[in-house]
């Protein structure tokens, strides 16, 4: 059985940051929360904007310390992990 994709939304774009940056060893805040929302369950809107300062706060730290391509090559197999298009 395939998996219905669907389009990726500001909010995914946050936890889809967030799940990278676990992934790539970092401890970022609302790991649980981002995986709601990649799964397709509505989180309350303050999540969404808490969601969005840790993914601006992770950007800077890839971005410090040249870690941004191992990000981005994270958050490619997340979208297909979950059934994102972008």
């Amino acid at each position: 059985m395939t998996q219905e994709k669907r389009a990726i939304t500001i909010a995914d774009g946050f936890a889809l940051r967030i799940v990278a940056a676990e992934r790539m060893g970092l401890s970022p805040a609302y790991v649980d929360i981002a995986k709601l929302q990649l799964s397709g369950t509505k989180i309350h809107p303050m999540l969404g904007a808490a969601m969005e300062r840790e993914a601006r706060a992770i950007n800077a730290r890839l971005s410090f310390n040249n870690q941004v391509d191992v990000g981005n090559k994270i958050v490619s197999e997340l979208v297909e992990e979950y059934g994102l298009t972008e």
